[in-house]
């Protein structure tokens, strides 16, 4: 619309947008959601919930309920549950390992991140834990199409 683009408000993506946005507090309406493409994607939300994983969902969830924007009463497709680890930098060997981020990338990625997370977590076994990533030797390990001998030295999230 007069060379605009403007968003659906009615497909999946939309969905996962407006709901995201919304479970942080910020306005949908600043990414051209009008009420009515906000109010169907919290509805589809309730009744179809999202494509994505799970425990992310569940926290989007608790959020919502948090923040009285749902009723778990009416939740279809959704189960709330808070997972303080979606809201962290997570580490998983198998999933994101450290090295798969080239290593002149590494710190100045991890500065940024930790302006906007509450912290680090490495997954042990099926669990998360706490982790602070300062001196950790998985920092120097070469990314798989590199040959550096950059040492980045990381400072703790707070």
């Amino acid at each position: 619309k007069n060379s605009r683009v403007y968003p659906c408000g009615k497909c999946e993506k939309c969905r996962r947008i407006v709901v995201m946005l919304t479970a942080m507090g910020a306005d949908p309406a600043k990414c051209s959601y009008a009420p009515q493409q906000v109010e169907h994607c919290l509805n589809g939300f309730l009744h179809e919930g999202l494509h994505q994983e799970y425990a992310g969902v569940q926290h989007l969830a608790y959020l919502l309920v948090q923040k009285g924007i749902l009723d778990p009463q009416h939740m279809k497709a959704v189960k709330f549950k808070e997972n303080q680890e979606v809201m962290k930098i997570r580490i998983d060997r198998d999933r994101s390992p450290l090295e798969g981020i080239p290593v002149s990338f590494r710190k100045p990625l991890f500065d940024i991140f930790c302006r906007y997370v509450e912290g680090i977590v490495q997954k042990d076994c099926q669990r998360w834990i706490d982790c602070d990533l300062t001196g950790k030797r998985e920092l120097s390990i070469p990314y798989l199409f590199e040959s550096s001998d950059m040492t980045p030295q990381m400072e703790k999230c707070s």
